[in-house]
């Protein structure tokens, strides 16, 4: 299945590829743009979203559907980190207390024991 859906997601992105070109020549506006630049980000976009894809294909077949829906909840704090790590971007007191709060709830939902499993305790004499 993560063959399958990994090639659904690379034609997805190819599909995609036509309209976001077309989308960012219409709304683009004057300045300088070098083609060393342009190919450079589009690259590092690609392969970023490519790996995270793969990463993510790999990992989903041992995650149950609960585990697997809620760890995507952390991709904003991901991407934050990110943007503070490689961009210099400013990590304030609120950015702080709403990652903790993502990442308070995932883990949460993630450790909390299946209701089969406490169930079973209860019942045991």
């Amino acid at each position: 299945a993560g063959q399958a859906a990994g090639a659904s997601t690379a034609a997805n992105f190819v599909l995609a590829t036509p309209m976001a070109l077309a989308l960012s020549l219409l709304f683009m506006k004057q300045g300088h743009y070098d083609a060393a630049g342009i190919a450079l980000s589009l690259l590092s976009g690609a392969a970023a979203s490519a790996g995270a894809y793969v990463l993510w294909y790999t990992l989903l077949p041992s995650l149950g559907s609960i585990t697997a829906s809620t760890l995507q909840l952390s991709v904003p704090c991901l991407a934050m980190l990110g943007g503070v790590v490689f961009l210099d971007e400013s990590l304030t007191v609120r950015t702080i207390f709403s990652a903790l709060a993502v990442l308070t709830g995932i883990v949460m939902v993630t450790r909390e024991k299946s209701p089969r499993q406490s169930m079973t305790k209860a019942r045991e004499p």
